[in-house]
């Protein structure tokens, strides 16, 4: 399962999931929910992971078939034959509201 997603079925989720929680407890706003997750997550990781490894290896058979379908996509392909760019400056992060029909 190495490289990926070795790292997170192995026995040491559950302490790399409480460091990280801790680390982000540090610095963000939200400090005491990230406090409490880090007193639940050591079991809760491992459990977590346990439950819903099945995801993985659904996502892994459908893997091929949606590369294979990206680079086949007209769009997609000039793109990635560097036949056309993306232009950057064009992204905003920012995406407008679209009213439900």
């Amino acid at each position: 399962m190495m490289p990926y997603p070795g790292p997170f079925l192995d026995s040491s989720v559950g302490w790399r999931a409480t460091v990280t929680a801790l680390l982000r407890s540090i610095s963000r706003s939200d400090k005491l929910q990230y406090r409490q997750v880090a007193l639940h997550m050591h079991k809760d990781a491992g459990d977590y992971a346990r439950e819903h490894c099945q995801h993985y290896f659904e996502f892994q058979r459908r893997w091929p078939i949606m590369m294979e379908s990206l680079w086949d996509d007209v769009a997609l392909k000039s793109l990635f034959s560097g036949e056309r760019v993306v232009n950057r400056s064009a992204i905003t992060g920012r995406f407008p509201v679209v009213p439900p029909s």
